[in-house]
């Protein structure tokens, strides 16, 4: 009896006993029908009259059930203790001539098999017959692989073949062919526990088919593969009775013939050791981590991948549409017109995930649909809980792979991509087979996903997927800053920007760009995973001015939060997920939803808003464009402060102090950063801006190697501004030198700060190019400054170093202060130096030290409150117990209204 057979019949054994009565006068019935799942009849079994000594005791017992040399089997009455069972069954077979190959105890409801050589021990409850059935192996005459204890498939599993790659790799088998290779491996290892075939197939034709040093396992594998390709009528009559096991497959994935694999003993070893792994419950995203395994993080960041978790896919997924319909669900309830319109629907759904990669958006989305659909079908086919039988369950089963597309530029992931939609389908037509009682699979492929090799920023979306037909965009495209993509990704944004194109937009931004023009008047929700630079900065207004102009809106957005993913060496990025649609979209959500992160707990939790702001708060939904000047002019400008593109010549680090000598310590000046400022670091500086005294670089070692260093760096450069200064090593690249006592600000500052801390410096310390700074005569700036009101504005309105608050002077010319008077900014500056005076008390202690979270000093707080109180008595800022986002909200709103 072939295999197919054998699982059509198990489906259908536990759809009759599922719901049957536990009593042991049915015992006899219970296994004449588990016999019969493989083709046996009772006479060929022993009957429930076998005797056997039991030794322990002396007496003489019987057998429940005895096939000698086969199975020996004990049968309990429902809720027995199964444990006592077996314990009974041993003492009864261990005078037993010709042992069993396998030991089965039920209750009816449970199974445990026990292997009569390793003694490895499986539970499973009779509704996951289906999943185990090739343990059953031996009844139906099949020689079967002794079932040791599989470790579950993980990220080791994955990296086993990655390493396999490499090592086939190095070998000089490369390229197109070891991509197909490896991918059909991946689908054979998981194909091999999960009922495609017989369980252990494939590691049987690995261990027994193949000589054990691996030289002739490639051209083994080549035969392997072009039986899967072949239907089994096609066959020579003759092929090996073990081959003739293996099913057709179709679907693409064996057609392709590919050159033959030299495999080495190691190789065929990870190769073993990979099939041994239990693949059953693999995730998707498991090939992604597979992927990502034989990529370094050179080439990872070049392409800006980052692969992610299944728990941070489903963020996207199920606020994008599953949310939706699972809600449409619960309202149909039992409801037979509903259902079926809900089914209709879901079958109708059309996906595009422009940055495939490896499958894993397109996998989680449709095992989700497939979730969804299976609940569908056991609502419209129970009757009082209990689920009727149906005909065919084929023909309820109306989702298919054939409605998810994708496009990815390397081959790899994507012939991954397609195997992993393949693996997942079979995946949940076990579960509807399991619920129905009916074995269901798709193989051979018809119903094939479209995964496109090729650059999806010079494709047209449409060839792949036509706008008018699709439904949801989704996906994790590439990110790479503009100080990591290369000439070509420049100019691939340039020509989809045009005359909107400015360098520091993300190449993430090419793909919003993108699917505006795709989704334009058409009903098509778009929901990307993006770096959080997109929301933040002068980024902002640079993406989101141009698509809120061209008629777009944000249905739904996560802030901030550290991205997961599956794979070792995984990347660390912090991101936001934006949904947006065209205003003309009739899907379009009509609540719309925040999800808030709490940087304590790791959670999110969604809160409806009326807008949506950009920068991911509930506000209005303007950006606020980059200023050259401050928008208010009480508000006077700031610089960064001198750059010495040196290779280290001109700056002194604390463990260099020491070399100093006499002649070169009077051009020694503090020279300080953010990191300096704010954490009271010890650094200087060679400041020589008109040159060094001839006789004091005569007579000083230090002196002359340190602007032999510079004049050395600054010749073998590849900027010409900076070579021409190899001339006048002494010098900085860029002089921004105060002539008097100014205030420092720290381009970055932590997330849990409350507020933000610039400080006074005097004229002889230098700042570098990483501190903004300027004049404050009057000090009222330094309150400003140091208030709640402008550290909600450079939390919202700034860019970020991870979730760190960056400054810059985008953020600074445009906080909205207005013109608060004379008597305002004094008020200020009185309770400006009082707060300076107050943190002098704490001499010794940094600014990260004295601002460290919850413990800040009550009177610098105290400080700190007065300050706020006067700025939100001028601003007309009432609230009680104001949060971030309600400053944020208010200070977008005045923006917009001094602005215009």
């Amino acid at each position: 009896m072939s295999w197919d057979e054998i699982k059509k019949n198990a489906a259908e054994f536990v759809a009759d006993w599922k719901n049957e009565t536990s009593e042991m006068a049915e015992a006899q019935t219970f296994w004449n029908e588990f016999f019969h799942i493989f083709g046996r009849k009772r006479r060929e079994v022993a009957s429930f009259e076998k005797r056997a000594q039991i030794i322990s005791s002396g007496k003489s017992g019987r057998l429940d059930l005895f096939w000698r040399g086969v199975v020996a089997a004990e049968h309990k009455s429902a809720g027995e203790d199964i444990d006592l069972a077996e314990a009974q069954l041993f003492n009864y077979s261990i005078a037993l001539e010709d042992l069993p190959q396998i030991y089965v105890i039920s209750d009816f409801r449970n199974f445990r098999v026990i292997d009569g050589e390793s003694n490895a021990t499986v539970d499973f409850p009779l509704a996951k017959l289906l999943d185990h059935i090739t343990l059953f192996a031996p009844i139906a005459g099949y020689q079967t692989r002794r079932f040791n204890q599989q470790e579950q498939a993980s990220h080791e599993a994955s990296e086993l073949l990655g390493l396999l790659h490499d090592r086939l790799e190095d070998s000089g088998y490369k390229g197109h062919p070891l991509r197909v290779l490896i991918v059909r491996l991946l689908f054979c290892v998981f194909a091999d526990d999960t009922n495609v075939w017989r369980k252990g197939l494939f590691q049987d034709f690995l261990e027994y088919r193949t000589a054990e040093d691996g030289r002739d396992l490639g051209s083994q594998l080549n035969f392997l593969f072009q039986i899967l390709n072949q239907p089994e009528e096609d066959r020579q009559s003759n092929l090996d009775e073990d081959l003739a096991l293996f099913p057709y497959i179709n679907g693409g994935l064996f057609g392709e013939t590919i050159p033959i694999a030299n495999f080495s003993r190691d190789a065929k070893l990870l190769l073993l050791k990979a099939s041994e792994f239990n693949w059953s419950s693999v995730s998707p995203v498991i090939f992604g981590s597979l992927f990502q395994s034989v990529k370094d993080d050179r080439e990872r960041r070049q392409f800006g991948e980052h692969y992610t978790s299944e728990a941070d896919i489903l963020k996207v997924v199920d606020a994008l549409f599953m949310n939706k319909l699972r809600e449409r669900l619960r309202k149909a309830g039992s409801e037979p017109v509903k259902l079926k319109a809900l089914h209709t629907h879901i079958a109708s759904l059309r996906f595009l995930d422009p940055a495939a990669g490896c499958g894993n958006f397109l996998a989680v989305a449709y095992r989700g649909l497939r979730a969804l659909e299976r609940e569908i079908l056991v609502a419209l086919h129970s009757n009082r809980g209990k689920i009727q039988r149906v005909i065919d369950i084929k023909l309820l089963a109306l989702v298919k792979v054939d409605q998810f597309y994708g496009i990815e530029q390397d081959e790899f992931p994507a012939r991954i991509a397609e195997t992993a939609m393949y693996l997942v389908d079979h995946l949940e037509n076990l579960e509807l087979a399991t619920t129905f009682g009916q074995y269901f699979a798709r193989f051979p492929i018809k119903e094939e996903v479209t995964i496109r090799v090729g650059n999806a920023l010079r494709i047209d979306w449409n060839e792949i997927l036509p706008s008018e037909d699709s439904d949801f965009v989704l996906g994790n495209p590439p990110f790479g800053g503009h100080r990591y993509r290369t000439k070509i990704q420049s100019q691939e944004l340039k020509d989809l920007w045009g005359r909107d194109y400015n360098k520091l937009l993300d190449y993430v931004t090419g793909w919003y760009r993108k699917a505006a023009d795709y989704a334009a008047n058409q009903n098509v929700r778009i929901a990307f995973v993006s770096t959080n630079s997109i929301c933040q900065g002068e980024q902002t207004a640079l993406l989101w001015g141009p698509l809120l102009s061209a008629g777009y809106r944000m249905d739904f957005a996560y802030q901030t939060f550290e991205w997961s993913s599956e794979a070792r060496g995984k990347a660390n990025v912090h991101v936001v997920i934006v949904s947006f649609s065209h205003k003309a979209c009739e899907t379009r959500p009509s609540v719309k939803l925040l999800y808030i992160y709490d940087p304590a707990t790791r959670m999110t939790h969604p809160e409806k808003v009326e807008s949506l702001s950009p920068y991911l708060i509930p506000g209005p939904e303007i950006v606020v464009p980059k200023l050259s000047s401050p928008l208010c002019e009480v508000m006077t400008p700031i610089r960064y402060g001198s750059l010495p593109s040196d290779g280290g010549g001109l700056v002194v680090k604390m463990e260099s102090h020491s070399e100093v000598d006499q002649h070169a310590m009077k051009y020694l000046r503090r020279y300080v950063g953010s990191s300096e400022l704010v954490k009271g670091l010890p650094r200087w500086c060679l400041w020589m801006p008109n040159g060094p005294d001839a006789q004091d670089v005569k007579k000083s070692d230090f002196l002359r190697k340190r602007l032999e260093l510079v004049r050395r760096n600054r010749s073998e450069s590849e900027n010409p501004d900076t070579r021409e200064l190899a001339n006048v090593p002494y010098r900085f690249f860029h002089i921004s030198a105060p002539t008097g006592r100014y205030m420092a600000l720290p381009a970055q500052v932590g997330d849990s700060r409350r507020w933000y801390t610039p400080a006074y410096l005097d004229e002889d310390t230098i700042p570098s190019n990483t501190l903004y700074w300027t004049p404050d005569p009057h000090g009222h700036l330094f309150a400003i400054l140091s208030s709640e009101m402008f550290m909600s504005w450079l939390r919202g309105i700034g860019g970020k170093i991870k979730s760190d608050p960056r400054i810059g002077k985008s953020v600074y010319n445009s906080f909205p202060l207005g013109d608060p008077g004379s008597l305002v900014l004094s008020r200020l500056a009185v309770a400006g130096k009082e707060l300076s005076v107050t943190r002098e008390r704490y001499y010794g202690k940094s600014l990260a030290d004295l601002y460290e979270a919850d413990c800040v000093p009550a009177d610098v707080v105290a400080a700190h409150k007065r300050i706020d109180s006067i700025l939100d008595r001028y601003m007309k800022f009432l609230k009680r117990a104001p949060t971030h986002v309600d400053r944020l909200q208010f200070l977008l709103k005045r923006y917009s209204e001094i602005a215009t």
